[in-house]
């Protein structure tokens, strides 16, 4: 599986798409990854993160690797302001964890909502998408 990130304007907008096989150890190298831009100050405080899942085969993630992602946020989502995340889904198929993830995020105080579709994930978090290109 890969997942690819693009930082778009000055550090506001994060675009991560993934593709094949999910597995929670690239999850958690992608959020320590999205931290360190954060503090070193590629990522600015508050960035709105969409997370493209639409190109997914399978998911090997389990209700433990979600917690885990609940106590990175935690631990790291203090500093980097109110940060929004929208995550684009289109099938069933990872649908339950990726809802158990929207309700934990609660308790970090991230906002997540699920989308099927880019233009309604955009509007949620208040990008214009003609100021990126598409991944």
């Amino acid at each position: 599986m890969a997942i690819e990130i693009l930082i778009y304007n000055d550090g506001d907008y994060v675009v991560g798409r993934a593709y094949g096989l999910l597995e929670g150890q690239e999850l958690f190298d992608m959020l320590f990854s999205l931290i360190d831009n954060n503090k070193k100050g590629i990522l600015n405080s508050g960035y709105k993160f969409m997370f493209d899942l639409r190109d997914i085969d399978n998911f090997k993630i389990d209700k433990s690797d979600v917690s885990r992602i609940l106590q990175i946020n935690l631990a790291y989502g203090q500093g980097r302001g109110d940060t929004m995340t929208a995550i684009l889904l289109d099938s069933e198929s990872g649908r339950e964890l990726v809802e158990l993830h929207k309700i934990l995020s609660v308790a970090s105080k991230i906002p997540v909502e699920i989308f099927e579709s880019q233009q309604a994930a955009h509007d949620w978090l208040g990008i214009d998408p003609d100021t990126i290109t598409e991944l």
